[in-house]
């Protein structure tokens, strides 16, 4: 028995000495390679090096945006973290005993380590002091710079994230596998605990043994302090890096936008999140509005990555570092600037106090938006707003620029600006009902001041401004204002209207109300927005930027639908751009230009790649033709005629343009209250604290807005109705190369104000 059981301990003995010797063969002939790759991997370590930035280049190739080179303020990783290194400390204690023990070398190391020792403390106070010291010449708080100290730390937790799932793929022979599971995507954000097999694969990166940047573009003069005070600031390090900058600040900030941090929704939407050399990680810069944003993937460019053999010493390039792409935009710089800056020399005709008819002009900022196209491309070739900011300065000034209630710097009065339109679509409307054969292209409409309804006389409301607005002037002799016979002679060629009847290109020239009233009540509510929709209102011209869709009759609540004579009402208005329908400046300009076209619809492009695919996509509306030569004999007759709307334009042309005025109806404009920490007050039920602008006065500006004023010759100057001033039109009149859309805000007069800014 006992022979028996020595035999089989024996046997097992022996399959345990040949199972590990066939794992020794294994590991050191078939696997050999496999294994000397990680023990090789264990003495490497990658950094990655950062890339630049593509330029964007206006349509002549000037720069609009671009990196240039600059000096940041970095502080060695084992002193950023919470806990600063215990290795490191000591390191700057010993520094302190040296310069504050004359015979420190003298001493024996024992002696040397009890000095030291005693000056951690100090040591550790020279650290929270540097910190400080960061924050006073950065003219940054200390808990900004420790806000930044965080999103260093987890930075680096990050990228060691993303090593360490490289390593254990590598050593896994996963490499194979294509793209993220779940599980990886919520672990590499952090969201998810590792497997414990991992814990292997856990080892020092090289972004721990690197300074890391804590005040980045800093000044020539905070450069210089620091070099001085160098020896007092442990771990610090001065880099020369790059740094975004904009050359034409102020003039293409909205259009060309800005750069900032990466937020955690930015880190989870990254569809690059596996590649390390493409993807974010916290305190990289992402484009956050205009063309930084739009071209964001196009711009941004690829990190390199450099493998240290830290045994034999060596660095081996395994990547090289890709730049950014330029982007062309359609922008020129020269027309951006003069449309920038004549928002800071508009002429207000300002009402006198006792008789508004009376006026007195005054030039000064006014605020608001142009936008002008290319007519053949449908290229923009300037998108102004003004009041605007310096991108160049965009981060420092935030936390002032983003409260700025009464100006709003920050939004893009062209594209996210939506207002009711005015006058200005009148001839979308007389195009809509001739072509859906409501009214003939040279058809007639009796004005008399009055719109009628079956008969019936609206006296109150929905009137024409042109007559019964100018002191109820009747049409005996048949004249209007200014003692111009009406209609306009020659202006319908071969036709002579009966006084006091209207063809379309009358009614356009004089932007009379009636007239409009009376098509959109032929047309109806459906076929009204349906054209509306057809010439780019309602949506979103697709130029790339952020843009607000205004509002059509199909967005009123059912309600109000629903209801017969509110939704007449809603359509009336609408016939002459007000009530319920709102555009942009980018909407309204590309109005423009389909009519500069005759009727063909171009999609509006910021981007030179774009141009020639929008020219192809063209799509021709169909528009009766006799009815669209009207409406270019009307649009030239309102600014070249004195009877036109837009009279007040011509003398300062040195071309014929054709345009068409708007004067929108505006709201009161109130702004929420502050306390003197930029909170907004709330009263004792949680709701927002509001309160109404006064309005300037000749004699009393409103010294928070001196631009809101009263514009016309109302009694009762805080009661005054309010209106913008819109005015589109393209040039030249009889072979058009560009249109334009401009809107003053608070303007008035859409003739006299913004068409004398156009």
């Amino acid at each position: 028995m006992f022979e028996r059981r020595v035999r089989i301990l024996l046997v097992l003995l022996i399959v345990v000495a040949l199972t590990m010797l066939g794992r020794a063969v294994q590991l050191q002939v078939s696997q050999a390679a496999h294994w000397r790759a990680v023990a090789g991997q264990t003495m490497n370590r990658s950094v990655l090096t950062e890339t630049s930035r593509g330029r964007i280049l206006d349509a002549k190739g000037r720069i609009l945006a671009a990196d240039v080179p600059c000096n940041d303020a970095a502080v060695a990783y084992w002193f950023i973290t919470e806990e600063p290194d215990s290795d490191r400390l000591y390191d700057v204690a010993r520094k302190l005993a040296q310069a504050s023990t004359p015979n420190y070398f003298e001493l024996s190391r024992d002696e040397q380590h009890k000095i030291v020792v005693s000056l951690l403390p100090a040591a550790r106070e020279q650290l929270e002091q540097m910190w400080d010291t960061l924050a006073s010449l950065g003219r940054v708080s200390r808990a900004e710079i420790d806000a930044t100290r965080r999103e260093i730390v987890d930075r680096v937790e990050r990228r060691r994230r993303q090593v360490v799932k490289n390593r254990y793929d590598a050593s896994m022979r996963v490499h194979e596998e294509q793209g993220l599971s779940p599980w990886w995507r919520r672990w590499l954000l952090g969201e998810a605990d590792a497997p414990p097999e991992l814990e292997a694969f856990e080892e020092a990166i090289a972004e721990e043994l690197q300074a890391h940047v804590v005040l980045p573009a800093i000044s020539t003069e905070v450069y210089n302090e620091l070099r001085k005070r160098k020896d007092s600031l442990p771990g610090l390090e001065l880099l020369a890096s790059q740094t975004r900058s904009y050359p034409a600040a102020n003039v293409t900030a909205h259009v060309v936008g800005f750069l900032d941090s990466v937020k955690i929704e930015d880190l989870k939407a990254d569809p690059e999140l596996q590649d390390q050399r493409r993807a974010y990680l916290p305190r990289d810069l992402i484009g956050r509005s205009g063309l930084e944003a739009v071209s964001e993937r196009q711009l941004r460019g690829t990190r390199g990555r450099i493998d240290r053999d830290l045994e034999r010493g060596e660095e081996v390039v395994a990547h090289e570092k890709v730049p950014g792409q330029d982007v062309h935009t359609t922008i020129d710089l020269e027309l951006q600037r003069d449309l920038r800056n004549a928002f800071l020399n508009v002429t207000f005709p300002w009402p006198d106090e006792q008789d508004g008819r009376r006026k007195e002009s005054v030039t000064g900022p006014m605020h608001g938006a142009v936008v002008v196209i290319d007519v053949p491309s449908g290229a923009i070739r300037g998108m102004a707003t003004y009041p605007d900011f310096d991108p160049n300065t965009y981060a420092q000034n935030y936390p002032l620029l983003s409260i700025d209630d009464i100006n709003l710097p920050l939004i893009n009065r062209a594209t996210s600006f939506a207002a009711v339109p005015g006058s200005t679509v009148k001839p979308i409307v007389g195009l809509a009902a001739a072509t859906e054969g409501v009214h003939h292209a040279h058809g007639t409409i009796l004005c008399d001041g009055y719109t009628y309804i079956n008969g019936e006389k609206l006296e109150k409301h929905h009137r024409c401004w042109t007559a019964s607005m100018f002191g109820g002037m009747g049409y005996d002799g048949h004249q209007i204002p200014w003692d111009d016979v009406h209609p306009t002679p020659r202006l319908n060629p071969g036709f002579d209207p009966p006084p006091g009847h209207l063809t379309l290109a009358d009614a356009i020239q004089r932007s009379c109300n009636v007239f409009f009233h009376t098509l959109a009540l032929r047309l109806g509510e459906p076929r009204l927005t349906k054209w509306f929709k057809a010439f780019g209102l309602g949506s979103p011209t697709g130029s790339g930027l952020p843009e607000k869709r205004g509002l059509l009759l199909e967005d009123l609540p059912e309600a109000t639908r629903g209801n017969p004579r509110a939704l007449q009402s809603y359509l009336l208005s609408a016939g002459t751009g007000q009530g319920y329908v709102q555009a942009s400046p980018l909407q309204m300009a590309n109005v423009a230009a389909t009519l500069a076209r005759g009727g063909v619809v171009i999609q509006p492009t910021l981007l030179a790649e774009q141009t020639s695919a929008a020219v192809a996509g063209k799509r021709d509306l169909k528009v009766d033709p006799e009815a669209m030569e009207m409406v270019r004999r009307g649009m030239a007759a309102a600014v070249q005629t004195r009877g036109g709307s837009g009279n007040s334009v011509d003398a300062y042309l040195p071309l014929a343009i054709a345009g068409k005025t708007g004067s929108a109806q505006a709201h009161r404009l109130s702004v929420p209250e502050r306390d003197e920490t930029g909170q907004i007050l709330r009263d004792k039920d949680g709701r927002e604290i509001w309160r109404q602008l006064r309005l300037s006065t000749r004699n009393n500006p409103n010294p928070e807005a001196p631009w809101y004023r009263r514009s016309n010759r109302e009694s009762g100057d805080q009661q005054a109705s309010q209106s913008h001033a819109w005015f589109i039109g393209y040039a030249p009149a009889d072979n058009p190369k560009v249109a334009f859309a401009v809107l003053v805000e608070y303007g008035g007069s859409g003739g006299a104000v913004a068409g004398a800014l156009a």
